[in-house]
């Protein structure tokens, strides 16, 4: 039996195969933090159960209240896609949470706007002047333009490395 690494702090297998088989996902992306189900017009985010330095999601009661803040901060600047949090259960009983969105055109992702070029200094202004006013007093540094073009095309050439 494998060993799971120490930043894994729980099985979520039985969720993830109960969510696979009832969601019928045509695509499933699988991040350190995130496991999301891309199913018809929705997108499923399910927590994963790790604790890292920068990221705690180790307990249940943890990712039900770290959902509910992603849809509540999220919804302010794309209320159209964040939808809402929801328990799902398996039928043995296990439980966990999932933030609940409207899937989008992928073609607008960053790294795909980086890879096209289409990432122009006045149009990443806008964003950082919006995530600043969105954000409230405790914003701290937002990379100028340049630098977060920069940073998304060798974020993207890594991956797909």
């Amino acid at each position: 039996m494998a060993t799971r690494p120490s930043f894994v702090v729980e099985d979520q297998s039985e969720v993830i195969d109960h969510l696979q088989a009832h969601l019928k996902p045509e695509r499933r992306i699988d991040t350190h933090g995130a496991v999301v189900f891309l199913a018809g017009d929705r997108a499923y985010k399910l927590k994963r159960a790790v604790k890292f330095p920068y990221m705690d999601f180790s307990t249940v009661e943890r990712r039900r209240v770290l959902c509910q803040a992603e849809v509540d901060i999220n919804r302010r600047l794309a209320p159209e896609i964040y939808l809402g949090v929801e328990e799902v259960r398996t039928p043995s009983g296990t439980s966990d949470w999932l933030v609940v969105m409207r899937r989008f055109d992928e073609d607008g992702l960053l790294d795909r706007m980086a890879d096209r070029r289409a990432l122009t200094p006045g149009l990443m202004m806008g964003w950082r002047r919006s995530a600043t006013a969105s954000a409230g007093p405790t914003t701290t540094a937002i990379p100028s333009p340049p630098t977060s073009a920069r940073c998304a095309s060798r974020a993207s050439a890594s991956i797909r490395r």
